[in-house]
């Protein structure tokens, strides 16, 4: 989809690739280790935090300490280590933020409905 516009050619190269695991048993092209674009490999840790996030791969979403484990445990065979570990790095990192207090409207009837 991407492949006809010409500015999007090495972001299409990035979106196929990002299906290849790091030990050489992904698809399309079987890429394996430092073949498969560093692009691809954080679109591969990103989209499967994701999906584990929104429960797409389990029967319900997981928590932010439940996706990080099943990340790690593919460090290295799914996915670059390199990769994992920043990305692990930036999650331990983040400060989650609450979501605000909801913010109510005093509502006068004027008793004609």
């Amino acid at each position: 989809m991407l492949l006809p516009i010409d500015d999007a050619h090495p972001v299409a190269t990035l979106v196929r690739s990002h299906h290849e695991r790091f030990d050489g048993a992904g698809f399309p092209d079987g890429l394996k280790g430092k073949d498969i674009p560093i692009g691809a490999s954080i679109i591969a840790v990103a989209d499967f935090y994701d999906d584990l996030m929104i429960g797409h791969l389990s029967s319900k979403p997981l928590n932010c300490a439940e996706a990080r484990t099943l990340i790690s445990h593919g460090r290295g065979t799914q996915f670059d280590p390199e990769v994992v570990d920043a990305f692990l790095q930036i999650l331990i990192q983040a400060t989650p933020v609450a979501d605000p207090a909801p913010f109510m409207f005093p509502v006068r009837s004027s008793g004609q409905e």
